[in-house]
C-alpha cells in the first residue's frame, strides 16, 4: 500500500505529530502518525471541509483535487520534481482545485506541475509517478468525495462518499448500517483475508487485517463527523474500535467496537504444517470472551454502546456461535454481529441465493 520511496518522513511527520498533538481527541494516536489510517483520516476531512466551504459560498469545484499517500514527502518530490507546499492542507478554505498531491500526513504535500483539469489525466499522472498501489482520495465535486483505500489500482473497492451539510446521528442502528456495508463491500467475498484457500487457513493475524480494513473503511466515510481510533493490539488478537460523534458534524452516541474471528483451524507459522483444528466450543468461548472485552471497556471508557462483531470464516456458516454468545450479550447489554466470509464466490452464490432452501 505505499509507493517504495521509504527514507524518512522528514517534515511531513513533524507536521503530523504536531497535528495530533493539538487536537484533544484526535482520529489518531501519536504511534500512527505519517501512517495510511492517519493520512485517509486527516485529508478525507480536509477535502470534506473545503467542499463544506464550497457550499456554503455558493462556488463550484472546478477540477479534481487528488491526494495519493506517499510514505516520505521530501524524498518523493526531489524524485519526481514535485514541488513542496509545507503549510498545504492547514486552512479548508485554501483553492484546491486540478491540485495532484502526494503527502504523508495531515499538513504538507508535494504538487504535480501540470494542473489536473479531469479524472483521465489524473489517473495517467498517478500511473506515471508510480502512486497507482497507494491509497487515494478524490474531491470530483463539492458534494462527492471518492476514496481508494489500496489505490487507484487496488484490490479493494473505491468508496463513495455523498458531501452535504446534514449533521449525521450516530446510534446502534447507523453504526449497524455501516457494519453491513463493509460486509458487503469488502468482507464477504475478499481473499486478501484467506492465506491457503485449499486448507481454508486464514492470514496469521486475521483480526488485525480486519481492524485496519474496518478502520479505513469507517475513517473514510466518518472523519469529518466522528473520532475513530484503533486501539492497540494486546493479548491474544485483541482488536478494538472506538466511535465518537464529533460536534458540530454529529452527534449521538459513541460506541467500541470488539472484534473477533471464528475458524476451523489455526494457520500454521511453518509452511507445510497441519493445521490445528479449532473446536466449535473454542469458537463460541472466544466468541463470548468479546461479551466481556466489549462490556468492560465500555465502562472503563463511559462509552454508550457496546457492539461485538464475529467474522466467521468457518464452512459450516452455523448460528450456533450466535446463539451461545446470545444470553450473555443479553445480560450486559452488547449488541452482536456475525458476518460469514465465503471462501469462493460459489460459496457466496449458494448462501445468498440457494437452489435447495
Amino acid at each position: 500500500m505505499t509507493n517504495p520511496v521509504r527514507e524518512g518522513f522528514g517534515g511531513a511527520l513533524n507536521a503530523a505529530l504536531d497535528e495530533v498533538l493539538r487536537s484533544p481527541t484526535p482520529n489518531i494516536s501519536v504511534a500512527d502518525a505519517g501512517t495510511v489510517a492517519a493520512f485517509i483520516s486527516a485529508w478525507s476531512r480536509t477535502l470534506s471541509e473545503h467542499a463544506r466551504h464550497l457550499r456554503t459560498t455558493s462556488q463550484a469545484l472546478t477540477a479534481p483535487v487528488v491526494v495519493a499517500y506517499t510514505s516520505n514527502m521530501n524524498a518523493f518530490s526531489k524524485l519526481h520534481g514535485w514541488e513542496k507546499h509545507l503549510m498545504l492542507g492547514a486552512v479548508a478554505n485554501n483553492k484546491f482545485a486540478g491540485m495532484l498531491i502526494a503527502a504523508t500526513g495531515e499538513i504538507a504535500g508535494c504538487v504535480h506541475p501540470t494542473a489536473v483539469v479531469d479524472t483521465n489525466t489524473c489517473e495517467q499522472l498517478i500511473t506515471a509517478s508510480g502512486l497507482e498501489a497507494t491509497p487515494t482520495i478524490a474531491l470530483v465535486s463539492a458534494s462527492k468525495l471518492w476514496v481508494w483505500p489500496d489505490g487507484i489500482n487496488g484490490a479493494a473497492a473505491p468508496l463513495e462518499r455523498q458531501l452535504n451539510d446534514a449533521s449525521k446521528v450516530f446510534n446502534e442502528a447507523s453504526i449497524a448500517t455501516e457494519l453491513d456495508q463493509f460486509y458487503e463491500i469488502h468482507a464477504r467475498q475478499t481473499q486478501k483475508w484467506w492465506k491457503d484457500a485449499a486448507l481454508r487457513t486464514t492470514v496469521e493475524n486475521p483480526e488485525g487485517e480486519v481492524q485496519n480494513d474496518l478502520h479505513l473503511f469507517l475513517l473514510a466515510r466518518n472523519s469529518e463527523s466522528a473520532w475513530i481510533r484503533a486501539e492497540e493490539v494486546v493479548g491474544n488478537g485483541r482488536a478494538d474500535l472506538t466511535i465518537t460523534p464529533r460536534p458540530p458534524f454529529a452527534s449521538g452516541q459513541s460506541a467500541v467496537l470488539e472484534l473477533k474471528t471464528l475458524r476451523d483451524v489455526r494457520t500454521p507459522r511453518k509452511p507445510g504444517s497441519t493445521p490445528i483444528k479449532m473446536s466449535p466450543k473454542k469458537n463460541w468461548a472466544w466468541a463470548c470472551s468479546g461479551v466481556q472485552q466489549a462490556a468492560g471497556y465500555r465502562e472503563k471508557h463511559g462509552m454508550n454502546l457496546a457492539m461485538l462483531c464475529l467474522y466467521d470464516f468457518c464452512a459450516a456458516n452455523s448460528p450456533a456461535v450466535s446463539l451461545a454468545v446470545d444470553p450473555y450479550a443479553k445480560k450486559y447489554g452488547v449488541s452482536h454481529y456475525r458476518y460469514w466470509i465465503t471462501l469462493t464466490n460459489a460459496e457466496h452464490r449458494d448462501e445468498r441465493y440457494p437452489l435447495n432452501p
